[in-house]
């Protein structure tokens, strides 16, 4: 078994996990359990509360020259030119990537916890330490092969819109894993992603089906539960 690869971050100061049935609630904190469900799965739900049809996609708006081609009566090409305008980059991930959900707040208002996804919270308060508890569970399952590579991703509610800012190679990378539309902004999302280094056919998956439960087994001594 190879090593565990350190999880990327940064990492919020607490993290919050909603859970719609306390039970559910209950086993992560005594044992560790959590469900990562596949990027494209939220995007093929059929659940209105869940369901992102866009999950999967970057979509930004970036400056730069906007080349036009003009054509003569019979479609042929007589001129191209170009203008400072607004770019359209699109992109998807070939590799795939498992998510967990997670919220934190601004100024860590509880009130502000989306209670659409149930009222059962568990309070993380070192998501870093989860992380490392969840490599070293992803090491020793080897489910994703090698050496699974666990990121803790603030979530862009910018999905379609304008920026200033060209992405370079590392955050484009990131951005169809960690964006969406502005409409979802309320949720305050983190999320831990889990990525397949292997690109391959979707037969050899060694995870069947639409989620990948990772117990950790033990109690999470920096969890605790509440209800909202």
């Amino acid at each position: 078994m190879n090593a565990p690869i350190p999880p990327l971050g940064p990492f919020p100061k607490e993290l919050y996990r909603v859970f719609s049935e306390k039970r559910w609630a209950e086993e992560f904190i005594n044992s560790g359990r959590l469900r990562f469900r596949p990027v494209q799965y939220f995007a093929d739900l059929e659940d209105a509360v869940r369901a992102d049809t866009t999950e999967g996609h970057a979509h930004l708006q970036i400056p730069g020259d906007v080349h036009s081609a003009h054509v003569d009566g019979t479609g042929n090409i007589v001129r191209i030119t170009s203008a400072p305008g607004m770019i359209n980059y699109q992109g998807e991930f070939i590799n795939r990537v498992y998510i967990c959900c997670f919220s934190a707040p601004p100024q860590d208002d509880l009130s502000l916890l989306p209670n659409k996804f149930g009222t059962f919270v568990a309070k993380i308060a070192d998501p870093e330490q989860l992380a490392w508890d969840l490599v070293s569970a992803m090491t020793r399952d080897g489910l994703l092969r090698d050496t699974p590579v666990v990121e803790c991703l603030k979530v862009l509610y910018n999905k379609g819109e304008p920026s200033n800012d060209e992405p370079d190679h590392f955050k484009r990378t990131r951005l169809n894993f960690m964006q969406k539309p502005r409409k979802f902004a309320e949720e305050y999302e983190w999320r831990f992603a889990a990525i397949d280094n292997r690109v391959f056919d979707r037969d050899s998956w060694d995870i069947a089906g639409d989620y990948y439960d990772v117990v950790i087994g033990k109690r999470l001594k920096y969890a605790s539960l509440f209800e909202i």
